[in-house]
């Protein structure tokens, strides 16, 4: 065809003329079968805009999960969120399935009465036939019946599903829910940080990293020390992982022992940004100052160079030693007014401590 259009004068089409370089098609490739090509309408049809489902941290067509400490209240967060998403209207309560496997007989009913007047669905592990083994399978069964578009799945505890401590497990769990997300599906699963947090005090997702890797968005729930009121505590979604504008809000509610739940769910209130900053510089201001003192009680008693300072003042406040390094390296310096101490170089390159308001101690 070239010498065809050469001949009568035309100059062949460029596309052409690149194609008679080009390899090849590759038939009966064993990863044709697998291919999405012509299906991208389809996948689109799915796909959910990452936009604010449960507030603005936890998003449609997403999986997300949250991690805190017992009693920080997590349940209580997302239940008051789903709440107020069927309130907006961005919610069928219909499509939602909150699922308690965590809970006392009363905690039970309470929700149960609670995500009833939401018409909202409740499932419970031995009761009407369900079971933690056929969550798998009721979802398995959503993917291939095409079944997800728009249900919102909740677990509340995600240790009750799948074995967190064995990779192989988690990893098949976190590959099927990434399944039923592809298909519209939004799933939320709820989860317990471990006893011992990390050495700086911060709280640590519990199991193996498989499915923070496989969901979409992790995050920790952190409660804050310091409180707007006697009663009420403050939590943040602190975002260690996420795939979309998940944001880390804040919120507060009532505490009080002597509450009942729908009365503590009716606290519940976000906390906005400002405000927040105040609490958590005030919060942090307060940690550090149970640490200041235990710094200087040691100096007082002569305990004066770092690795012994770290050591004592660790025993003292119960903080870890990686904490007192960073108050008594973020506190050293020459300008009282900023400093609460300095240091000065002895034998051996030895740094003793000493306090501002004190004289330096003599060479020994």
């Amino acid at each position: 065809m070239l010498d065809t259009l050469q001949e009568f004068g035309a100059e062949p089409d460029a596309a052409e003329t690149e194609s008679t370089n080009l390899p090849p098609i590759v038939e009966n490739s064993p990863l044709a079968a697998f291919s999405l090509a012509g299906m991208g309408a389809e996948l689109e049809r799915h796909a959910k805009e990452h936009t604010g489902l449960l507030g603005g941290a936890i998003l449609f067509g997403q999986s997300t999960v949250i991690y805190a400490p017992p009693n920080a209240g997590k349940t209580l967060i997302v239940l008051h969120l789903l709440s107020e998403g069927v309130d907006r209207k961005t919610i069928r309560a219909q499509n939602v399935y909150y699922i308690n496997a965590d809970d006392s007989g009363r905690g039970v009913a309470e929700k149960v009465v609670l995500l009833d007047e939401l018409q909202a669905n409740t499932l419970v592990p031995g009761m009407s036939g369900f079971t933690t083994s056929r969550l798998s399978e009721a979802i398995a069964e959503m993917v291939t019946s095409d079944q997800c578009n728009d249900v919102i799945v909740i677990i509340d505890t995600l240790k009750k599903f799948v074995d967190l401590m064995d990779k192989a497990k988690s990893a098949g769990f976190g590959n099927l829910v990434r399944q039923f997300t592809l298909k519209g599906g939004t799933f939320v699963a709820l989860a317990h940080t471990r006893k011992n947090g990390s050495p700086d005090g911060q709280p640590i997702y519990g199991g193996t990293s498989d499915i923070v890797e496989d969901f979409d968005a992790a995050c920790l729930l952190v409660p804050l020390e310091e409180r707007t009121s006697r009663n009420e505590k403050i939590v943040q979604f602190q975002f260690t992982k996420r795939r979309g504008p998940n944001d880390d809000e804040a919120y507060s509610y009532d505490d009080a022992k002597d509450l009942s739940y729908a009365e503590r769910l009716a606290s519940v209130k976000s906390v906005d940004a400002v405000e927040f900053d105040k609490y958590s510089e005030a919060d942090a201001q307060r940690s550090d100052q149970q640490i200041i003192e235990a710094i200087r009680a040691c100096l007082t008693d002569g305990v004066e160079q770092k690795m012994a300072i770290s050591r004592e003042a660790a025993a003292r406040s119960g903080a870890s030693r990686r904490a007192i390094i960073n108050v008594l390296e973020r506190y050293t310096g020459d300008d009282p007014a900023k400093h609460l101490w300095n240091y000065s170089i002895r034998e051996r390159g030895a740094k003793v401590f000493f306090a501002h308001d004190w004289s330096e101690p003599d060479d020994p």
